[in-house]
């Protein structure tokens, strides 16, 4: 096609001849969204999970210090990071650190960017999907002689990650669709790929019409394959039979009903070791090791 006449002629004739260049424009726009994306998930669990840190009166000073510092340090960057656009942290950060004597190049930079904004707002979403398990778990997990650090490994981070996925797979079609704002820097995404093209016969409206559906289709090649639910599920549970799935419910079930039946013994009994020593067996029958102290 050499003479189009109209618009969407226009766009056939731009990703024909500059099929190359909106490849790498989108090759490097879902580089720097899926790295963004997983870099700052593992980001916001760490922030989340020192937000949601507790202290008691028994612990000592220098760790009362320590968590205050943390949390002070964690609730700021969430703050500073959720209240300012991502074209201004874009800004600050690159031409701040090359300011400052450091060489980063713009891709390196837009990676920075993506993993300190998608890690605030995941932050917050952790801490939500945290405060949603039931505290009787903790608590009978507690009376079980778990360590606070045991109990939210394995009590409250597996539940919580379940709650989390959802919306780790709607942040990163968030960044696939931000990481434009990254042209101010000069990264050579999808965006800054068709603003360039467009400006070659100022057809700017025809070329993100092209970048345009290629988001698009990525979008629904995304929710067509259940990505996301693809890596969440576990090995084990795939695995299972409807049975082995039913079993695994009812042994769920049952650990939990002994945690909470033991909390509240070793409540209305506070010198409960022995009251421990009970309930270890009822745990043992049903295929748990308990974590008595």
């Amino acid at each position: 096609m050499e003479n189009p006449s109209n618009s969407l002629e226009w766009m056939l004739f731009l990703t024909e001849k500059y099929f190359k260049m909106f490849i790498q424009g989108t090759w490097l726009t879902l580089y720097i969204a899926v790295i963004g994306t997983i870099l700052g998930f593992i980001l916001g669990y760490i922030i989340g999970i020192i937000q949601d840190m507790k202290l008691s009166d028994g612990d000592f000073f220098l760790k009362k210090i320590l968590s205050s510092f943390l949390k002070m340090v964690a609730t700021a960057y969430v703050e500073i990071f959720r209240d300012t656009p991502m074209i201004v942290q874009a800004m600050i950060i690159y031409y701040g650190i090359r300011q400052a004597g450091v060489e980063l190049t713009p891709v390196v930079a837009g990676i920075l960017v993506t993993v300190l904004n998608t890690g605030a707002y995941m932050a917050e979403t952790v801490r939500g999907g945290i405060g949603s398990i039931d505290l009787g778990q903790r608590e009978g997990a507690w009376a079980m002689g778990m360590s606070p650090m045991k109990t939210m490994l394995y009590i409250v981070l597996p539940q919580a990650f379940q709650n989390i996925i959802p919306e780790m797979a709607n942040t990163f079609l968030t960044n696939l669709k931000m990481t434009s704002v990254l042209n101010v820097i000069a990264v050579q995404e999808l965006f800054m790929a068709a603003k360039t093209v467009g400006g070659n016969y100022y057809k700017y409206f025809e070329s993100y019409l092209v970048i345009a559906v290629k988001i698009n289709r990525a979008r629904k090649h995304f929710h067509r394959n259940r990505i996301a639910s693809r890596f969440l599920k576990s090995p084990r549970r795939n695995k299972l039979g409807g049975g082995a799935r039913h079993h695994n419910a009812n042994f769920r079930a049952q650990f939990f009903q002994a945690a909470r039946n033991l909390n509240d013994l070793v409540r209305r009994n506070p010198a409960g070791h022995a009251n421990q020593n009970i309930f270890a067996s009822e745990l043992v029958h049903i295929g748990v090791s308990p974590f008595i102290s």
